[in-house]
């Protein structure tokens, strides 16, 4: 019975793991659009902070490449 209730915890976890990650590519997607402009200076500094939260991609640590 508890080994059920493992795999159960553990399937649920992958799924919202799964979920927030899409959700993040989803967000910064949303965030970037319109905004393909790069070789010009931002006119704002709203939208200097508007194009670098969007572009912030965070890579893997060293360990896990």
């Amino acid at each position: 019975m508890a080994s059920r209730i493992v795999r159960v915890a553990r399937r649920v976890r992958d799924a919202l793991v799964t979920f927030h990650h899409a959700n993040q590519q989803a967000n910064a997607f949303l965030l970037s659009y319109g905004l393909a402009e790069t070789n010009r200076a931002p006119d704002t500094y709203a939208e200097f902070l508007l194009r670098a939260r969007a572009a912030s991609v965070h890579e893997p640590p060293a360990c896990r490449r």
